[in-house]
């Protein structure tokens, strides 16, 4: 995937709802660049949660009717750094267009949608515990990816 392929994904802002808010992922994923240059604003997807995959390091958006998977809405990502993106989460996750909600409206945005559904957990997925839990681990897996692609 790239640009040339897809243009409307790539200008629409990225929701994420997962490990790429937090400040360190964020910069080793994107090259480089730090998550507080990036406007944002906090943001859910109606009817989805975000759930632990078992066995995994990270989670996935589920659809869970009535329910609001929170989140943070990443405006005007430079393509290089989506590029990135894509090329981390390839082959289990895509970027697909999906409407994202923030207190002020409802936007056109993209996210990253699992390409297989993965078994996941009932549990709901926590940015606050996966950081004491699973940071540690992630982070050496996303430096040795990195490393590989520089």
């Amino acid at each position: 995937m790239s640009i040339d392929a897809f243009p409307e994904l790539y200008a629409r802002p990225l929701f994420a709802f997962g490990t790429l808010q937090d400040a360190d992922v964020f910069a080793i994923i994107s090259g480089g660049l730090s998550i507080n240059s990036v406007v944002r604003e906090d943001a859910w997807m109606a009817d989805h949660s975000v759930r632990s995959v078992l066995g995994g390091l990270y989670p996935i958006l589920q659809r869970d009717s009535g329910a609001r998977a929170p989140g943070t809405l990443l405006f005007d990502l430079p393509a290089a750094v989506i590029d990135r993106l894509v090329q981390f989460e390839h082959p289990e996750f895509v970027l697909v267009a999906v409407e994202i909600a923030t207190a002020k409206r409802v936007f056109p945005g993209a996210c990253f949608w699992p390409s297989d559904v993965p078994p996941a957990s009932e549990e709901l997925w926590s940015l606050d515990r996966w950081r004491i839990e699973k940071k540690a681990e992630w982070i050496q897996q996303a430096l040795r990816w990195s490393n590989e692609c520089s």
